[in-house]
């Protein structure tokens, strides 16, 4: 029965922290010749007309084919592939940790790696306020249920794990700053400081994830482009790498002691 209710509510939560997301996705353009992003209101790619919260609620936007409201030609895939990427996201966590309290920090991880998976996808950035504000709430959270949860000692094993992840990608930025932009260093404050909280080894497997899949995607890129895309964004990444290792964390872990 308590597995059936935290069920419903973290869909719940999953559409309603999907639909905001998708809305914040698509306000974020690139400031011309600053390579920052910056917040505008969302429009139509078709006929430019502003798109407001309320235009792309669920469910009733998608019985609408999401459509814009104005032209109804269909929005951006990126719109329908947030609204879902987020409630499965949260739905994967529930599943890797069940219905305890250790699960709320999780959910408040997935939206802001779906938000800088796709803004990354889409302008080759990563939001400063989404890395910054999504690592001070997650670093808060992660220290309120481990002391709630009687386990104060991980708060230090997660703070190792941000400022390893972080450490090692800003030194690559150093060294090679077209291959790894300072987004990307910022963003993997909270990647390290998540997957540090679960084990202190996670974070050397989570940016070994990213990377095979960093790989993946840049050749579906090259391919799709026939070549002509050079660049493609390494926060997707490292966003559904750090996914992946947290919902098969039990599994790595074993393997990762044993031998």
């Amino acid at each position: 029965m308590v597995t059936a209710l935290v069920t419903i509510l973290v869909t719940v939560f999953g559409l309603v922290a999907g639909w905001l997301s998708a809305h914040l996705v698509h306000s974020y353009v690139e400031e011309a010749d600053t390579e920052i992003a910056v917040r505008v209101d969302p429009t139509c790619s078709h006929c430019e007309a502003s798109i407001a919260l309320g235009d792309t609620a669920p469910p009733r936007w998608w019985l609408r084919r999401t459509m814009c409201p104005l032209c109804n030609h269909r929005l951006a895939w990126t719109w329908i592939a947030v609204q879902l990427a987020v409630p499965v996201g949260s739905l994967a966590m529930l599943a890797a940790w069940g219905p305890n309290l250790v699960l709320i920090p999780f959910l408040w991880l997935v939206p802001v790696l779906v938000v800088a998976a796709v803004v990354d996808a889409r302008l080759m950035l990563i939001p400063r306020r989404v890395a910054w504000i999504g690592a001070g709430v997650g670093a808060a959270l992660i220290a309120v249920v481990s002391v709630i949860g009687g386990e104060p000692g991980a708060i230090k094993s997660a703070l190792v794990g941000g400022a390893a992840y972080f450490g090692f990608l800003f030194v690559m930025s150093m060294i090679s700053p077209r291959a790894m932009g300072f987004g990307d260093v910022r963003f993997s404050l909270i990647l390290g400081l998540y997957l540090g909280w679960i084990s202190v080894l996670l974070p050397a497997v989570g940016l070994f994830v990213a990377c095979i899949l960093g790989v993946v995607l840049g050749l579906g890129v090259r391919i799709g482009s026939r070549g002509q895309q050079r660049h493609f964004p390494f926060g997707p990444g490292l966003a559904l790498g750090t996914l992946i290792v947290i919902a098969f964390h039990e599994p790595i872990l074993s393997r990762l002691i044993v031998t």
